[in-house]
């Protein structure tokens, strides 16, 4: 492990090097209390996906001279070092610093399509095909389970849930039982999986590719591209996002929308009086997560 790996010379994929570069910033620094670590699984399978390896084996699908699945079973297995890999080099680095209370890293997947309606969620392009075969390859390896063990002091969750219920909800039930401070770090390309930023006051979002660090508060712009409109369940279902939801409005009710954002400076107020807002004003959000 070191403290800053060059894309070019590191170990890990083109991908997962600024999020490495990002952790190691963040969990060594000595003023910082991080105490749990999430990382979406399917951050690093597209991660790999876009290996030269990878990359050369689905051209080869499209000529049938590489089976689909084998290829899907290629990703999962380089997907699964990658992960091992990048799991020591957290334990180290929390490591580096003292810390009295529990910390966490927790590995997860989860199914967004029991939840979502089919005809609001994007669906992954045909050049994707592989990495979508994979995520059902890895759901048939490791059945739904909540599985925990330690490393060196350091307890590491493998969280793998397709049920019918939204997973920060479920990680809300879970997170009652964790006797820390729950300063969370969360590596997700997933903006569903954002809502966890409102169990806990201290959430950082790392971007996947660039491993920019995101507070809480610049979701809304972030999503939406507005400074009027913060992060909330209510919002995300009506306006989507730009890989989990399609919008449930049109632009016109959109731009109507946005307009009474920006005059009520809804930015500066709070979920429960924004869905009051959205109720008076008859944009009701077609489901609930």
């Amino acid at each position: 492990m070191q403290a800053e790996y060059d894309p070019d010379q590191s170990p890990y994929s083109f991908g997962t090097t600024p999020i490495y570069n990002s952790l190691y910033k963040k969990l060594t620094d000595t003023r910082d209390r991080t105490d749990m670590v999430l990382l979406n699984v399917s951050v690093i399978m597209r991660n790999i996906s876009g290996l030269p390896g990878i990359v050369e084996k689905y051209k080869q699908t499209k000529t049938h001279y590489y089976p689909m699945s084998r290829l899907a079973d290629d990703l999962i297995k380089k997907t699964t070092q990658e992960l091992t890999m990048l799991v020591e080099d957290v334990v180290q680095m929390y490591n580096m610093r003292d810390y009295a209370l529990p910390r966490y890293i927790i590995l997860y997947l989860t199914d967004y399509t029991k939840i979502i309606p089919p005809e609001y969620l994007r669906v992954l392009p045909p050049s994707q095909q592989h990495i979508a075969m994979a995520d059902e390859l890895i759901k048939q390896y490791n059945a739904p389970a909540c599985r925990e063990y330690e490393s060196h002091g350091i307890r590491v969750v493998e969280w793998y849930d397709y049920s019918k219920v939204f997973f920060p909800n479920l990680f809300r039930d879970w997170l009652k039982k964790v006797k820390n401070n729950h300063n969370i770090v969360q590596v997700t390309n997933h903006p569903l999986d954002y809502h966890i930023q409102s169990l806990v006051s201290d959430w950082t979002l790392v971007k996947s590719y660039t491993g920019e660090l995101l507070p809480k508060k610049q979701l809304g712009p972030y999503v939406f591209d507005s400074d009027y409109l913060p992060f909330t369940k209510g919002l995300h279902v009506l306006l989507g996002d730009k890989h989990d939801l399609k919008p449930a409005i049109t632009p016109k009710f959109k731009k109507d929308l946005l307009s009474v954002a920006q005059k009520d400076s809804w930015h500066l107020k709070t979920s429960d009086y924004i869905d009051r807002m959205l109720a008076q004003l008859k944009f009701i959000p077609p489901y609930v997560i």
